[in-house]
């Protein structure tokens, strides 16, 4: 399968410190055909087909005596032929196609701020906003259309946010130094299957959290030493969930890593 791509980019330097351009682009997800263990039946379905437009800034400057950095951007997108899986009796069995039944609109805005208030400290923060909507779907469900038209985007959590620190102290030259640093990260609410209703229909909001000591430079060598926790409050993150209990009797989810410790070493040649 084909279909054309372009991306059409205006850019504009309004001052040293502001930076601010425009994107048009179009893209696409390649189509393809539905095999199936049994039978001989060939389904096709279309590429998936995304047209969007982006506008934005950057910015550097000082807020007082701190420097800072600052990023944000709106866009508004339009999907069609989303790619979408479908359950259906073929050749004498239950089969999951890949079909093109629906179209959607997504728009929304992210913004990123970083500073460093006093020497050594590095602050970072971000938020961001999607909402994502089908404005056509109609989905088979045991052979009968099941209208979805206005419900939100699977995959897509309608709000995102973070922050982190990191603080570096500077040790003798033949030394190195240490950073200490720390995140935390929020995702909303995401959809997989808005025919499921309980948990294996999609993955609740989440805050992910990980934190780290790194010495840099180790007694002056081109070692790098960190040691790390990953999910420190251990949460049991949803990263997929699947339901074919209408088929099959089976429903799953998979979850993200629990609470890890680690240490990594790395030399630079």
């Amino acid at each position: 399968s084909k279909a054309p791509s372009w991306n059409l980019n205006l850019e504009y330097q309004v001052q040293d410190n502001l930076f601010v351009y425009g994107t048009i682009r179009k893209g696409f997800k390649g189509g393809g055909f539905n095999q199936f263990a049994t039978g001989t039946t060939f389904v096709t379905y279309k590429p998936e087909k995304l047209k969007d437009m982006e506008v934005g800034l950057k910015a550097q400057g000082r807020l007082g005596e701190a420097p800072y950095r600052f990023t944000a951007a709106l866009f508004n997108g339009r999907y069609k032929d989303i790619q979408t899986n479908q359950a259906a009796f073929i050749d004498g069995a239950h089969q999951s196609l890949l079909l093109n039944p629906a179209r959607a609109k997504v728009k929304g805005g992210e913004a990123e701020l970083t500073t460093a208030p006093v020497p050594g400290l590095e602050l970072n923060g971000y938020y961001g906003l999607t909402d994502g909507k089908y404005d056509n779907f109609f989905l088979l469900v045991a052979g009968t259309p099941l209208d979805l038209t206005g419900k939100r985007l699977v995959g897509v959590p309608r709000t995102t946010y973070g922050a982190s620190a990191a603080y570096t102290v500077q040790m003798a030259e033949d030394v190195g130094s240490l950073t200490f640093s720390i995140n935390a990260n929020y995702r909303g609410r995401i959809i997989f299957d808005h025919t499921v209703p309980d948990e294996f229909g999609g993955a609740p909001s989440l805050t992910l959290a990980d934190t780290s000591v790194t010495w840099n430079n180790v007694m002056g060598k081109p070692l790098t030493a960190m040691a790390y926790i990953r999910n420190l409050t251990d949460k049991d993150p949803v990263l997929q969930a699947g339901d074919i209990r209408g088929q099959l009797a089976v429903a799953n989810r998979l979850f993200g890593p629990p609470r890890t410790y680690g240490l990594e070493l790395t030399y630079r040649f």
